[in-house]
């Protein structure tokens, strides 16, 4: 057997010399020849090699082929966890209000009496919101109403100076031509939106002195039972009131309209609407008025700062919070604290947020609350005393928070909302009795 392999081998390699005898082709010579059999050896004893190692790890390779791919994890050092360190942004200026020159005021309507970043505020729009405050004094002065109209009228302009309107008007205009073609107002609610403060299907009931704020207490008062009004412009939004029902209450501040509350808002972006009214409550508004007698009309935080006198300088205040400069600078600081904080869900924060708001309230009444002879009185976390001016001014406060803090979603919202509205109560139950107190006392209980 091993004979006829050999002599097969023989005549295999007998084969290429047989077709090298071609005398036209180059001749390879035995040394070339052995060459190439010695590397065709090689190779082929690679792949035997090869091979064999293959079929000896088969097992393993079809083992960790099953087992799949096997995760490797590595670790790094990257050192403490340490909190970050909160950088405070500059405390903005207040910007007070100037007096304007002919020339501002030229090219707008001959009853301008105030520029609120560009846009007029009238005096015949001032009259009319001062005139239905009139109808439920409380014991309001007459100035004093003139002021929360003033300041109901900038807050509107300032807001939309801030934002473009986006179509509001447009979309306002078909809300109303639809509800004058009988369409429902649940439907029209529905397709275009509802105010903050309202039930979910739209229902309002508008008081005066409420949470949505003169104006529309003004539109609301004034819309005949079974209509609607027609669009009319607000610090949100432009609004649509539909009045159901006017109920009478023992005496006019007591009165209350039931209907419903179409708004369309002046943008889309929750966060741009935030931060207009944020600059509005940080005095981040160009304001330039008439005269003097207007310039009385605006709120503390707009006026420019009065010259002290010098025997005023040269006293030592018995009360740190007794200067407007440190209350100023304490109400930005809270401001600050706020915006931080933010829509925050962490544990605490519902109850941190609630507790800055109403030291927000505080130190603005305190702001606008005048002076007495003696020493003033500390800022408490109750109600504060029974002086008309501050307890309005209060009741701004409470108001801009209920709004801010819109449909409440869980349960510490909840709290809170109902914690600010039974404060809001005891300050309109205090504005009422203000001017049946000969003397400051704390505000009682609210009645059940």
């Amino acid at each position: 057997m091993a004979i006829r392999l050999v002599a097969g081998s023989f005549l295999f390699l007998t084969f290429p010399l047989l077709a090298q005898q071609d005398p036209d082709k180059p001749q390879v010579s035995p040394e070339q020849q052995a060459r190439a059999l010695t590397a065709d050896k090689e190779r082929l004893q690679r792949e035997i090699h090869y091979a064999k190692e293959r079929v000896g790890n088969s097992k393993s390779l079809l083992s960790e082929k099953l087992a799949g791919y096997k995760q490797t994890f590595r670790s790094i050092d990257a050192g403490t966890n340490a909190p970050p360190v909160p950088v405070a942004p500059p405390t903005p200026q207040l910007m007070p209000a100037s007096i304007a020159s002919q020339a501002q005021l030229g090219d707008f309507p001959n009853d301008t009496i105030a520029l609120v970043n560009h846009r007029p505020v009238t005096q015949s729009a001032l009259d009319r919101l001062t005139n239905f405050l009139r109808t439920s004094s409380g014991g309001a002065t007459e100035n004093q109403h003139a002021e929360r109209a003033m300041y109901e009228l900038i807050r509107i302009e300032a807001v939309n100076s801030t934002l473009e309107e986006n179509g509001a008007a447009e979309r306002a205009a078909t809300a109303a031509a639809s509800l004058h073609d009988g369409k429902p107002v649940a439907d029209v609610i529905k397709e275009y939106g509802t105010c903050q403060g309202a039930a979910a299907d739209g229902k309002v009931e508008i008081m005066r002195n409420s949470i949505f704020g003169p104006m529309v207490e003004m539109v609301a008062f004034n819309t005949k039972e079974g209509t609607h009004s027609m669009p009319f412009r607000t610090a949100n939004g432009i609004m649509i009131v539909r009045a159901e029902k006017l109920e009478k209450g023992a005496s006019p501040e007591l009165d209350k309209v039931i209907g419903y509350a179409v708004q369309i808002p002046y943008s889309a972006d929750e966060g741009a609407m935030q931060k207009a009214h944020m600059a509005i409550n940080m005095g981040q508004v160009q304001i330039v008025v008439k005269d003097e007698k207007i310039m009385a009309l605006l709120p503390p935080m707009f006026r420019p700062a009065a010259p002290q006198a010098a025997d005023q300088r040269d006293e030592a205040p018995g009360d740190p919070m007794a200067d407007p400069a440190l209350v100023e600078r304490a109400l930005s600081e809270v401001s600050e604290a706020l915006r931080k904080l933010g829509d925050s869900k962490e544990p605490g924060a519902a109850e941190q947020r609630a507790s800055l708001q109403a030291q927000y309230g505080e130190l603005k009444a305190r702001l606008r609350a005048p002076k007495s002879a003696g020493a003033p009185a500390p800022v408490q976390a109750a109600t504060p005393a029974l002086d008309a001016k501050a307890i309005q001014a209060a009741m701004e406060e409470v108001q801009a928070a209920i709004t801010k803090l819109g449909v409440p979603t869980d349960s510490a919202a909840k709290t809170q909302l109902e914690q600010l509205q039974q404060r809001y109560q005891s300050l309109k139950d205090a504005l009422a009795g203000a001017a049946r107190e000969p003397a400051p006392q704390l505000v009682p209980a609210p009645k059940k």
